[in-house]
């Protein structure tokens, strides 16, 4: 008999994994125009709320959220596993 209940990891995973797309996208981005970048084109990011938070919080925040990616992977699994009677 099929189980027909979803899994609530799987919602939050699809959450965390964007959320960390962008995050990591971002601050790789950043990271490659402060290497690569004009000092003019760096000088108008500088200001700028993300660039700053990216600057200040972007190592923690990455980190953070691929711990929590894995933390709910490894969720998403043990739950398919007990529903599944393994």
């Amino acid at each position: 008999m099929k189980n027909s209940q979803r899994n609530p990891f799987y919602a939050l995973l699809i959450v965390a994994g964007t959320l960390f797309v962008i995050t990591a996208f971002a601050y790789g981005f950043m990271a490659f125009q402060s290497l690569h970048a004009s000092p003019a084109n760096i000088a108008r990011h500088e200001g700028h709320p993300l660039w700053t938070w990216l600057r200040a919080h972007g190592t923690t925040a990455v980190l953070t959220e691929l711990v929590v990616l894995a933390a709910l992977c490894f969720a998403a699994m043990r739950t398919d596993g007990k529903r599944r009677g393994q």
